[in-house]
């Protein structure tokens, strides 16, 4: 069985692929794993600590997916945000770039929200 830390990396390896090629039906498959496995790392913050480290990894969706995990945990948030923005820079057109480019709008104040009502 794989560790937390290579199930991560290779679910962002396979939304990277399926992004390039734009495959919808195996990019929503991984993410809906990723969230799973970010939805048991919220729970059990003591086992999220790899995040960091693949926040230098290689290839820019591991690290901007690992980003913006830590952000949203709080786990090295300034490390965290400098490497959203440089994946943003960087990253091809795409849904990292498009939910990095999202999540930064949010924290500089750019983007509106709805409200309900």
């Amino acid at each position: 069985m794989k560790n937390l830390k290579e199930k991560y990396i290779e679910l962002c390896l396979k939304l990277d692929a399926a992004d390039q090629i734009t495959n919808t039906r195996k990019f929503n498959q991984a993410m809906r794993s990723l969230n799973k496995l970010s939805i048991y790392l919220d729970e059990n913050r003591a086992e999220a600590a790899f995040l960091v480290e693949l926040l230098l990894h290689e290839n820019f969706s591991v690290r901007g997916y690992a980003a913006l995990r830590c952000y949203g945990m709080g786990i090295n948030s300034e490390q965290a945000l400098a490497t959203m923005k440089e994946v943003f820079k960087n990253a091809p057109i795409g849904n990292l770039r498009t939910n990095i480019g999202l999540k930064l709008g949010i924290i500089s104040g750019r983007i509106i929200l709805p409200t309900s009502k």
